[in-house]
C-alpha cells in the first residue's frame, strides 16, 4: 500500500471539495495476527482471553447442534484442512446456525425485515421497521416514483419477460448500451445476466487480445484484494489461453512497479518495450473497507510500461464522483495531486465492468471497452450467448434507462451521498470508531476487535433498528472483522442522526470501548444543496433531447418498446400478476448479497415451491437421497449458478485423506455445455481431485463410475446433463 494510502487521518475536511484521502485507520503493527480468534494487535490479555471464552463457546455450541458432533469436531476443530475451516467455526456456521434475515418490502432507507426459517416459514419473532445501512442501493433508485413505476408495470402486463432468442429486446439493449457509452465514454459495450458475469466475459477477453496482438504469453497481474469473480475470470482465461496469473500487494504502487520492471527485463530488450500483454486488473471502489485504488499512480506506470487497464466499477459506477463515472470521475474532481499530476480520462481505461444490481437497482451487467478490443468482447459475449446463458431481464433494461436518461437526478443524489458520507466518516473518527473509508464514497467499514463482537453488533442493532451487514476473514483481512455501513443518497439527515445515534447505543451494548461522546455539528446545519446540485447539466440524453421530466422519459422509453416486437404472451397471465404484486412491495431485490443480511420473502417461498417439485420428479425409493438432503436455490444467472456449482464440487480432498490414498473422482460429460467446461477450469483442484470425462450417455457414465469408482478409496461426484436423457416426447 501507497504511503498516501496508509495514512491515519484523524480530521475530514466536511465542507471542501479538495483532495480526499482515504481513511484506513489500522493501528501500526509489526507483524500480522494470526490468532485463532481474530483479536487484534494491542488487544490486553484480559480482553483477549474474554474473546476467546465467547468463540469457544460459539464453537462448542455449534459442534453439539451437528448431527454427528465427533465427526464434525474431528473435521473442523481438532484437524482443519484449509486456511479458512477456522473462520467456518468462529463465524460461519454460528451466522448460518440463526434463521435468515429477510425483507418483506423494498431495500428502502426504511425496511421491514423480519425472520424467517430455512423452510419458509416465519419464526415467532416479531417483523419490524428499521433503519437500513446494509443495502447497496446506493442513490436510492429502488424506491420507484409514480411514473417509472407505471412504465414497469406495463412493462410486466405487456412485454416479453427476456429476449427470445429471436432478438425481441434488440432495441432496448441498443439503447441501454448507447447510454452507457455516452454515459461512460468508452465505444465498445455488451451487456450480461449478472454482475458476477462481467468478468467471466471480460479476462477471457482480455486474455484473447493479448494472444491476437503479441507472441507473448498473456499476464493478468491482478489486485491481491480483487473480488473472487474477477479471479474466477482469470483462470477461465488461463485455461483459455494460458494466461499467466500473478497478484500486486493491495494498493501497493511500489509491488505493482517492481514486478512490471521485472515482466520487462524478462524480454530481454534494452529499450522501453511497451508491455502490451500485461492487464493490470482491480477495482473502482474496494467494498470491504470503502477505499479507491491510486488511479493516477496507475496510469502513471500505465504511461510507462504501456500495459492495457482493466477496472471492475462494480461499487464505483453512481456512488462516487459528482457525476457517478466511477473511479476516473472521482479522481478528475480531485484534479492533481502533490504525489501525481496525472490528469485522467476515460481513454486510460481499456475495459470497464459494471453492474446494474447494486446502484441501478435491477439486475444484469455491463462490460465497456475501447475501440479497438470491441471485437474481443463481442465474440466472447456471443460464445456465451450461444452456450444457452441467461438473457438480461426487460424490466431491467427499462430502469437502467431511466436512470441514465436523468444525469441531473443522478447528480443531486450523489452531492447529497457525499455530504452524508463525510459527516458520517468524520463523526465516527471524532468520537473514537477505527473506520475504513474514504471520504465521499457510499461504504464505511468500523473495524472490530473481534468477530463474536461483529456478530453481536448485527443481533443486537437489528433489534435496535440498525440494519447492517458484517465481514470477517477470508472476506476481510485477519484479525480486521468490521460492520460495514452502506450509506446512500436516499439518506435524509434525520436518517443520519438516528443512525449514529443507534450505533453509538449498539456498540455500548456489545462493549465496544474507548467510544467519546463528542459533541459534533448536527447534520441538519451541513446544506444538502451544493454547486453540483444547482448547476445546469450539460449532458444530453441521446434517445430524447427534451427529456426533462420523468414523465418525458417515459414517453419516450415506451415508444421504444411499442417499436420492439416483444408482445407478452397469453399463458403467463397469473405469472405477470404474481410479479406485479412482488414489484409493488419487494421491488426488484433485495439490492445486495443475499447471505449478509437477508433476501425478500418471495424469493424463498418460490424456492420452498420449486423444492417441493423436485422431490416430486426423483423416485425417493429408488434413491441414496432423503427428502431432507434436497435443497433448491435461486440464481439470478443460470449459467454463473451452474458454473460455480461445478466448481465448488472439484474440492480437493483433506491432507489426512489423500495421504491415506483416497481420491475424488469427477466424472463429467464430453458434450456439457461451456459453463460446466469453464467450471472444471475455475476449480482450485488438487492432485487428489481428477477429472474424467464421458460421451454424456447413461451407459457411458454407468461405465466409468464402475471403472473410476469402484475402490473404497475413491470419492466419486457425477454431473448428469438430465436433459441428455430424455426420451423425446415421454418425459422420461
Amino acid at each position: 500500500m501507497s504511503s498516501t494510502m496508509k495514512s491515519v487521518v484523524v480530521r475530514v475536511r466536511e465542507h471542501s471539495e479538495q483532495q480526499d484521502r482515504p481513511i484506513n485507520a489500522k493501528r501500526p503493527s509489526t507483524k500480522p495476527n494470526k490468532s485463532l480468534f481474530t483479536v487484534t494487535n494491542g488487544q490486553s490479555i484480559r480482553s483477549q482471553l474474554s474473546d476467546a471464552r465467547f468463540v469457544l463457546r460459539w464453537m462448542v455450541h455449534t459442534t453439539l447442534r451437528d448431527p454427528s458432533p465427533t465427526s464434525f469436531a474431528r473435521r473442523y476443530v481438532l484437524s482443519p484442512h484449509r486456511k479458512n475451516d477456522r473462520f467456518v467455526v468462529s463465524f460461519g456456521f454460528p451466522a448460518l446456525s440463526e434463521t435468515p434475515r429477510v425483507l418483506d418490502d423494498a431495500p428502502n432507507v426504511r425496511s421491514s425485515a423480519g425472520t424467517w426459517k430455512y423452510d419458509g416459514s416465519r419464526t415467532a419473532r416479531p417483523h419490524h421497521r428499521v433503519l437500513n445501512v446494509a443495502s447497496y442501493n446506493y442513490l436510492g433508485f429502488v424506491d420507484l416514483n409514480p411514473e417509472d413505476r407505471e412504465t414497469l408495470q406495463y412493462a410486466l402486463r405487456s412485454l416479453s419477460m427476456a429476449d427470445d432468442g429471436k432478438g425481441c429486446n434488440q432495441r432496448l439493449e441498443d439503447a441501454v448500451k448507447q447510454e452507457l457509452r455516452n454515459f461512460l465514454g468508452m465505444p465498445g459495450c455488451e451487456l450480461t445476466a449478472s454482475g458476477y458475469a462481467i468478468n467471466l466475459l471480460a479476462f477471457p477477453a482480455m486474455a484473447a487480445s493479448s494472444v491476437a496482438g503479441s507472441s507473448e504469453t498473456p499476464i493478468l497481474l491482478m489486485d491481491s484484494e480483487s473480488h473472487s469473480s474477477m479471479f474466477v475470470g482469470a483462470f477461465i482465461a488461463h485455461a483459455a489461453t494460458g494466461a499467466r496469473i500473478i497478484k500486486f500487494r493491495h494498493n501497493s504502487m511500489t509491488d505493482l512497479g517492481t514486478k512490471l520492471e521485472e515482466f520487462r527485463m524478462s524480454l530481454g530488450s534494452t529499450e522501453k518495450t511497451p508491455l502490451g500483454h500485461v492487464w493490470v486488473a482491480i477495482e473502482g471502489l474496494y467494498s470491504m473497507d470503502g477505499t479507491v485504488p491510486p488511479l493516477p499512480e496507475i496510469v502513471a506506470l500505465k504511461r510507462e510500461y504501456g500495459f492495457r487497464l482493466y477496472i471492475d466499477e462494480a461499487h464505483s459506477v453512481l456512488s462516487i464522483g459528482s457525476t457517478g463515472t466511477g473511479v476516473v470521475g472521482y479522481f478528475q474532481d480531485q484534479g492533481a495531486t502533490k504525489n501525481c499530476d496525472v490528469r485522467l480520462s476515460s481513454s486510460d481505461v481499456d475495459i470497464l465492468g459494471g453492474t446494474l444490481s447494486k446502484a441501478f437497482s435491477s439486475v444484469g451487467g455491463f462490460v465497456l471497452c475501447s475501440g479497438d478490443l470491441t471485437q474481443y468482447i463481442k465474440a466472447r459475449s456471443r460464445q456465451m450467448a450461444e452456450s444457452g446463458n441467461s438473457s438480461i431481464p426487460t424490466l431491467s433494461l427499462i430502469r437502467t434507462l431511466q436512470i441514465l436518461m436523468d444525469p441531473t437526478m443522478i447528480r443531486r443524489r450523489l452531492t447529497h451521498l457525499r455530504a452524508v458520507s463525510r459527516f458520517v466518516s468524520s463523526t465516527l473518527v471524532v468520537k473514537g470508531y477505527r473506520i475504513s473509508t474514504t471520504p465521499g464514497a457510499p461504504i464505511c467499514a468500523i473495524i472490530f476487535d473481534n468477530v463474536k463482537r461483529v456478530l453481536d453488533f448485527l443481533r443486537v442493532g437489528r433489534e435496535a433498528g440498525l440494519l447492517c451487514c458484517g465481514a470477517a476473514y477470508p472476506a476481510a483481512p485477519r484479525g480486521a472483522p468490521r460492520v460495514r455501513l452502506s450509506l446512500t443518497g436516499a439518506h435524509a439527515w434525520e436518517d443520519v442522526d438516528e443512525m449514529l445515534q443507534l450505533i453509538d447505543q449498539v456498540a455500548e451494548a456489545v462493549g465496544v470501548k474507548g467510544i467519546c461522546n463528542a459533541r459534533r455539528t448536527s447534520s441538519r446545519d451541513i446544506p444538502s444543496d451544493g454547486a453540483a446540485c444547482q448547476k445546469a447539466d450539460d449532458s444530453v440524453s441521446s434517445l430524447d433531447n427534451l427529456a426533462a421530466s420523468a414523465s418525458n422519459i417515459n414517453t419516450a422509453i415506451r415508444a421504444l418498446c411499442l417499436a420492439s416486437s416483444c408482445a407478452a404472451s397469453d399463458r403467463s397471465a397469473e405469472l405477470r400478476q404474481a410479479g406485479l404484486e412482488v414489484l409493488s412491495k419487494h421491488g426488484f431485490g433485495a439490492a445486495g448479497p443475499r447471505w449478509m443480511y437477508g433476501t425478500s420473502s418471495p424469493h424463498m417461498q418460490l424456492e420452498q415451491l420449486l423444492n417441493s417439485a423436485v422431490t416430486k420428479c426423483i423416485p425417493m425409493r429408488q434413491s441414496i437421497l432423503k427428502l431432507a438432503d434436497l435443497s433448491t436455490t435461486l440464481l439470478t444467472d443460470a449459467a454463473v449458478g451452474l458454473l460455480s456449482i461445478v466448481s465448488v464440487c472439484m474440492e480437493p480432498l483433506t491432507p489426512g485423506r489423500t495421504k491415506r490414498g483416497e481420491r475424488h473422482v469427477v466424472l463429467l460429460p464430453t458434450n456439457a455445455r461451456l459453463e460446466v467446461q469453464e467450471g472444471a477450469a475455475a476449480a482450485q483442484r488438487d492432485a487428489s481431485t481428477y477429472v474424467e470425462w464421458y460421451d454424456g450417455t447413461s451407459a457411458s457414465f454407468t461405465e466409468t463410475a464402475k471403472a473410476k469408482g469402484g475402490s473404497d478409496k475413491t470419492h466419486l461426484t457425477v454431473f448428469i446433463d438430465i436433459r441428455g436423457d430424455m426420451e423425446q416426447g415421454t418425459g422420461k
